[in-house]
């Protein structure tokens, strides 16, 4: 049995964001959990394969819901939070 796929994208709502959606959308990726993630953009909603998705605080996550994490915020905020994402099992 494969393991689900639950993907937190930091910086969901930006313009590197938004193309990382629309490749994985493309691509048909199949993303059982997804939890897009920000600062100054919580509560706005994002759509990805026909579903909207209210972006979260990247502050107050829980990093050990998602088993991969791409962010797309800039080199400061993955150098402030990639660490205790890899720490919870993240890749």
């Amino acid at each position: 049995m494969d393991k689900p796929l639950n993907m937190a994208l930091v910086g969901a709502s930006g313009v590197v964001g938004q193309k990382i959606l629309q490749l994985l959308q493309k691509k048909d990726i199949k993303i059982d959990n997804l939890f897009p993630l920000g600062k100054s953009t919580v509560g706005q909603t994002i759509s990805f394969q026909n579903k909207d998705y209210i972006i979260g605080d990247l502050d107050s996550f829980d990093p050990k819901e998602a088993n991969i994490t791409i962010f797309s915020a800039g080199g400061s905020v993955a150098k402030k939070h990639a660490k205790k994402f890899v720490e919870s099992g993240s890749y």
